[in-house]
């Protein structure tokens, strides 16, 4: 079956079965609670069938908010506080004047419908190398634009693949420097009885997993493969397509445009540029001066930080960037409901072992060899329940790494295999959408039935090249 036969049928299926992504967290709780409460093999040895369902539940409570019984995962709330800084601090720069500039002069480049849908996915994958967040909204800015401008020219260009394109840069985000997978590997401290086989005392540095050449490798193929393949999906002469709304961006524009009056003293103070560029230019020089001398070490708050100043500097005056702060948390609300239900399927997962077991299969029936292909598989599989790279690593860092080391030392190949994977199924899992659609207009249904195509294929490259390498 061809790309495009595939993506027609995909489409038309999820068009019809996927439910929104709220509706989808309850229902993955709900199917993870009853697998969990029947296979789980970490429950007492004479439990009965009541009392697991029981400590299911009251684990599946505990989970949502305080990180489990005896305070186990405490880092939950600290984590997903540090995720909703980094979409608002990604969506505040995103928005900016500059970024809008450069958003709108390559929204008016493509002249066919499949090179926008290609030009659509190449700047969101690009975008979500460097932040995982700027290249979601700056894919959700893109898409948008471009959908407009080729609607204004006469071109149809199917709009919800553009937003589908627009979302691609979620799969390709966990080998960029804001991966969260990667970047909570540098401090990982093995167990007591890994310690002595584990060859990295001082965590896993980032030449292993990051600025490795397997890295760099998958992320620039899959940075043009994606676009190819996105443009193939594009619908033929003849067949149905679903074009931009002339209402699409009106809120923005709205907003942008009630900033025009007349101000007092105390709000040309609010709007200078000159305090802006202050405030930022000496948060940056902080940043610059605190690496100075040392070895660069990315981490999230860093990242949170140096995109903070940056998007006050883009942004020009502090009031612009509040607005623009406004704008990101409203994108931010759906993943803020969703958050508590995923770490509460997390907490399932962790206590009744669940995830150990598959993990654990995985690493049985493979080699060195195809250990990582393994790993990757496992990793999509969680995802999907845990749409999080660092809800992730909690789960799988110590099996994944101890099969690592039983087949070799593999360990960087293997935290990768786990990233991609991680990132992989997110193009079926609408969790990280939810500002992407808030943006566009869309809904879930209209754009899964085009990632998952793209997902299926990506997979089989990723698959291949970390065979290969």
């Amino acid at each position: 079956m061809s790309v495009h036969a595939l993506g027609l049928v995909l489409n038309r299926w999820f068009r019809r079965w996927m439910p929104d992504p709220f509706v989808l967290a309850v229902l993955l709780t709900g199917i993870v609670f009853l697998a969990a409460t029947f296979l789980g093999d970490a429950y007492p040895a004479d439990a009965s069938f009541v009392e697991r369902l029981e400590i299911t539940l009251l684990h599946w409570k505990d989970h949502l908010f305080d990180g489990g019984r005896g305070g186990v995962n405490k880092g939950y709330l600290y984590f997903a506080f540090q995720m909703c800084i980094m979409l608002v601090t990604g969506h505040a720069l995103a928005t900016s004047r500059p970024v809008g500039r450069m958003v709108g002069v390559l929204a008016r480049l493509p002249r066919t419908a499949p090179a926008a849908v290609a030009m659509v996915a190449f700047v969101a994958c690009f975008a979500a190398l460097v932040h995982w967040a700027l290249g979601l909204i700056v894919g959700a800015l893109i898409a948008r634009e471009t959908g407009r401008q080729c609607a204004r020219r006469g071109l149809a260009v199917e709009y919800p693949l553009l937003g589908a394109a627009g979302y691609t840069g979620l799969m390709v985000w966990g080998g960029g420097l804001s991966g969260s997978i990667p970047l909570k590997a540098m401090d990982y401290v093995p167990p007591a009885h890994l310690a002595a086989s584990f060859p990295f005392p001082n965590g896993i540095p980032q030449e292993e997993t990051l600025f490795s050449a397997l890295n760099l490798i998958v992320c620039a193929s899959l940075l043009l493969f994606v676009p190819f393949v996105a443009a193939l999906l594009h619908p033929r002469k003849g067949e149905e397509i679903q074009e931009c709304p002339d209402k699409a961006g009106e809120e923005s524009a709205e907003t942008e445009a009630a900033t025009g009056t007349q101000r007092t003293g105390v709000e040309k103070l609010e709007s200078s540029a000159m305090l802006a560029m202050l405030l930022g230019g000496l948060g940056l020089l902080a940043l610059l001066l605190d690496e100075w001398g040392q070895d660069f070490k990315l981490t999230f708050n860093k990242l949170n930080l140096l995109f903070l100043f940056l998007g006050i500097l883009f942004q020009g005056s502090l009031m612009a960037y509040v607005r623009a702060v406004n704008e990101g948390v409203r994108g931010c609300a759906g993943i803020l409901l969703q958050f508590p239900f995923y770490f509460g399927i997390l907490g399932i997962l962790f206590v009744s072992g669940l995830a150990s077991q598959i993990s654990e299969w995985m690493v049985s029936i493979s080699s060195q060899a195809t250990y990582p292909v393994a790993t990757y598989f496992s990793a999509g599989f969680v995802n999907f329940f845990v749409p999080s790279g660092g809800g992730q690593w909690i789960v799988q860092k110590d099996i994944v790494i101890e099969g690592a080391l039983q087949h070799g030392d593999i360990v960087g190949r293997s935290i990768l295999a786990m990233a991609y994977g991680d990132g992989w199924t997110n193009m079926l899992q609408p969790f990280w959408a939810v500002p992407l659609l808030a943006i566009t207009g869309l809904k879930a249904r209209e754009i899964i039935g085009y990632t998952a195509t793209i997902m299926l294929f990506s997979g089989g490259l990723t698959v291949a090249l970390l065979l290969l390498f």
